[in-house]
């Protein structure tokens, strides 16, 4: 048996209920016994009778105070007070205290924890809440995981109870799973709205090195202590927070709280699916957009969030839709300016040295390939112009009357000078290269045809070099 306990100081430990043996004392009746429950022996900090209503058990205790199972003797009902800690309050504390608790007590809802009302007593202040029969939700994770369609009916439930506390004008500003009630019947139940308030003005202070509050479920604007930005879409944050718990086992950011502290305001929150794959596509999306880290891209409002759970429990498309991969890494480097600038100019330097190789590697290869073709036109045309030389040369030598007139046999000198020449024009031959060959082609026609290599130096007359 628990009931919700809220943090103005660290978590306060709920603890099953535990009866203190000791006979009734005070004025009014004897409270009936329930679950073998009796009221506390008068002890300096643990009074039987406060006010009207007889202590039963302690239920929790924390940093923050004390939770008691009390009977009310004028109603004749069971409830749960809850006395925080003298210490943890000073007289402006005490007002807004009393004035936030008195405002949550007009919140009438099925599944928001009653508050009945906030008093004044000799010995400090309490409220006196509804008794919720159960267990708290975190109670619930340690015994094991609910299913996706069990965590999202959970979370639409406790979105539109959210919902209608938003409408009212109170935010809560403190919801995990150890503020939310789970009856018997398996019905959650909203809890510690009077102390949520008065919780967060404090979330972000620290008293010797720890910070006040529960930086895994808060939202990266309570983290920065910006107070102007917290609004509905703060506890729209919380609900994804839960819902990623209730889909994975696990919180979205762990470790000391400064790290968590530092993951809420600039890591990316991982993706459900991320750490356990069978949670559907759908589920994931909603739980990623309650997570964003700007409020305005979030759900406008905790009703969107629940009729968004509702399309998905009904098997219709949700409104959410997935963040693109491009978008993550333009939201990273605009949260991370100075890594991303670093990461750019890198990025560049070596993006210019690759664009430099490779367009030296492309002249490279078009030149090889140039040289290739011209060299290959000049081995045809040398071996067409030796052969006609050689043919030439025979006719004479036997001086048999060619089957070619002289005339014939000029334009085919002078073709062939000409088709050497236009080949060797269009790409100047290199010292190393082409125009040794060259050099050396035209001693060779030299010795079988003069006339046709005279033209070619002619034409050529950086060829006469070197030979």
């Amino acid at each position: 048996m628990s009931v919700g306990v809220s943090d103005c100081c660290p978590t306060v430990a709920v603890r099953p209920e535990r009866p203190l043996p000791g006979p009734p004392s005070g004025n009014g009746p004897a409270p009936p016994k329930a679950g073998g429950d009796e009221t506390l022996p008068p002890s300096p900090g643990r009074p039987p009778l406060l006010d009207r209503f007889h202590l039963l058990s302690q239920l929790g205790s924390g940093a923050f105070g004390m939770v008691w199972k009390a009977h009310d003797t004028d109603l004749d009902r069971i409830v749960a007070i809850k006395v925080p800690r003298q210490e943890c309050l000073d007289a402006g504390q005490v007002r807004r205290f009393l004035e936030e608790a008195r405002a949550c007590g007009r919140l009438k809802h099925p599944n928001i924890v009653s508050v009945y009302e906030a008093r004044r007593h000799r010995q400090g202040v309490y409220i006196v809440a509804e008794f919720v029969s159960g267990q708290t939700l975190a109670e619930r994770l340690e015994q094991g995981r609910p299913t996706a369609r069990e965590a999202a009916e959970l979370c639409r439930t406790i979105a539109e109870a959210m919902h209608y506390a938003h409408e009212a004008g109170v935010i809560h500003r403190d919801l995990k799973p150890s503020n939310i009630l789970v009856d018997d019947h398996g019905v959650p139940h909203v809890a510690d709205f009077g102390l949520a308030k008065l919780a967060a003005d404090e979330a972000t202070m620290t008293a010797e090195g720890q910070v006040l509050g529960t930086p895994g479920y808060m939202s990266p604007e309570q983290v920065q202590g910006d107070s102007r930005r917290v609004d509905r879409r703060t506890d729209v944050y919380a609900l994804g927070v839960i819902l990623f718990e209730l889909l994975t086992g696990e919180r979205p950011f762990r470790g000391t709280v400064q790290r968590m502290i530092h993951q809420v305001i600039e890591a990316e929150a991982p993706r459900p699916r991320s750490l356990h794959g069978g949670v559907p596509r759908d589920l994931e999306t909603i739980c990623v957009k309650c997570l964003e880290k700007e409020p305005r891209r979030r759900y406008p409002s905790a009703k969107a969030l629940a009729d968004d759970l509702g399309r998905f429990l009904d098997g219709r498309p949700v409104k959410a839709r997935p963040v693109r991969t491009c978008v993550r890494l333009w939201r990273w480097c605009r949260r991370n300016r100075l890594v991303a600038g670093l990461a750019w100019a890198v990025f560049l330097v070596l993006s210019a040295g690759l664009v430099a190789a490779g367009s030296q590697w492309v002249r490279a290869e078009r030149a090889a390939a140039r040289e290739a073709q011209i060299r290959g036109e000049i081995e045809t045309l040398t071996e067409k112009l030796l052969d006609l030389a050689e043919r030439l040369q025979k006719l004479e030598q036997r001086g048999a009357p060619s089957s070619l007139g002289r005339g014939s046999r000029a334009e085919l000198r002078e073709d062939a000078s000409l088709r050497l020449a236009f080949s060797l024009q269009r790409e100047p031959p290199q010292p190393t290269g082409l125009q040794t060959e060259a050099r050396a082609t035209l001693r060779r026609l030299e010795q079988l045809s003069p006339g046709v290599a005279r033209r070619c130096r002619s034409a050529f007359p950086q060829l006469a070099g070197g030979d």
